[in-house]
């Protein structure tokens, strides 16, 4: 009752998710009233995502039969590291295989995400409001997450996000996918660093074609933090000049805290 699963699969219920839903886990016949089975190769057919709730000695074996199987996506909450590791690290080899298979993975290191236009709520996050609103929230910081998803009946979403270590799945796609939806009049944007920096500038002027606007924090704006932000996401913070020469010319508006946001 207090595993992350089945916080995860409470999560899902009590969003109001309409699709099938299938518990992988050798232990039960079934899990809060919904199936459950031995394998991901047991499922009836080939999800259209796969949260891999484990831990990292068993991370790489997991997405491989993910794959194997069919599963068009995946969600990974696990840092990804573990102790006696070989180069190159879990992490790379995961980044590795999904981009070899087109495989979108949102996480490690993140607690999923709240999609209250579709009902789909996939994170051990508890969801206190399930009523879809008109902000997008993106965070690599699965605490800014789950600080905004408590206050969701406050701010209203249509989408909240953690993608975390982003294996698959960069904020600038996130950005896109938000931006193609009729629900969203703003993006807020909690950030450690920009990986695909073209693909983020392409993702701005989008957003001011379609002049709905962008608020950002963003950490690693000091060496210290920087570290800090490498330590937690595994993300080089990059050069915050050239960051806020970026938000300048789109007009972007920074915050310097999360009160700001």
């Amino acid at each position: 009752k207090r595993s992350v699963g089945n916080f995860l699969v409470r999560g899902l219920i009590k969003g109001g998710f309409q699709g099938d839903v299938t518990v992988v886990n050798p232990k039960y016949d079934s899990v809060e009233g919904l199936p459950s089975v031995a394998s991901l190769r047991d499922l009836p057919q080939a999800p259209d995502l796969a949260v891999l709730s484990v831990s990292s000695h068993r991370m790489e074996a997991m997405m491989k039969e993910a794959i194997e199987v069919g599963a068009k996506s995946a969600v990974v909450f696990d840092f990804c590291l573990f102790e006696g590791d070989s180069e190159p690290v879990l992490l790379q080899r995961l980044k590795d295989m999904a981009r070899e298979a087109n495989f979108p993975v949102c996480g490690g290191s993140g607690m999923g995400y709240h999609n209250f236009d579709t009902k789909t709520l996939v994170s051990f996050q508890d969801p206190v409001c399930t009523k879809p609103g008109h902000i997008t929230g993106l965070c690599h910081s699965g605490s800014v997450f789950g600080m905004l998803a408590d206050a969701a009946g406050r701010y209203g979403f249509n989408l909240l996000t953690s993608q975390g270590q982003e294996i698959n799945g960069s904020l600038a796609e996130y950005m896109d996918y938000a931006l193609d939806q009729p629900t969203t009049r703003v993006l807020a944007l909690f950030v450690e660093a920009i990986r695909e920096p073209e693909r983020f500038i392409a993702a701005l002027e989008k957003s001011k074609r379609k002049g709905i606007p962008v608020v950002a924090t963003k950490v690693g704006r000091t060496a210290v933090s920087a570290r800090l932000a490498a330590t937690h996401s595994g993300a080089m913070a990059g050069d915050d000049t050239a960051f806020d020469a970026v938000c300048r010319r789109y007009g972007v508006l920074r915050t310097d805290d999360l009160d700001g946001l």
